[in-house]
């Protein structure tokens, strides 16, 4: 199953989707391909300049590892986005551990545990993809 698509797929194809939490990161198109990507919205990819993205918005040319203002998640490096100049960012919802007594920094530091256990631990009413910036949480102020 893709989320937020209708269908199955087909097995070993990769293919993009809309992500559950707004302003997370998410590669739309690239190279102005698909057409139908372009202009990319807030916290999309792959930008190669400014008119890549909608109105008001910038691409955020990344020479490494980078966060990109007001999206959560974490970026591949050197990946550019479209993001709003005018946005804040990210904070993990404070004082948050998961049932487990794990915080948003031990999310951090493993590439898979978001994924792996991002959903599990409910705590607090707040699973860590929803308290944790890394995972595609937190608040943007």
């Amino acid at each position: 199953e893709i989320t937020s698509c209708a269908g199955a797929g087909q097995s070993g194809k990769d293919y993009c989707h809309l992500p559950e939490t707004p302003n997370t990161l998410v590669i739309m198109g690239r190279y102005g391909d698909p057409h139908s990507a372009f202009p990319l919205g807030k916290c999309q990819g792959v930008c190669d300049n400014d008119l890549d993205c909608a109105s008001g918005l910038l691409c955020m040319q990344r020479s490494g590892s980078e966060e990109v203002p007001g999206c959560i998640g974490t970026p591949p490096n050197r990946v550019d986005y479209c993001y709003d100049p005018n946005a804040g960012e990210c904070t993990d919802y404070a004082g948050w551990f998961d049932s487990d007594g794990d915080g948003c920094s031990w999310y951090s530091e493993g590439e898979t545990r978001c994924t792996d256990f991002g959903e599990c631990c409910e705590n607090e009413g707040h699973t860590a993809k929803q308290a944790c910036c890394v995972c595609g949480g937190g608040s943007i102020s």
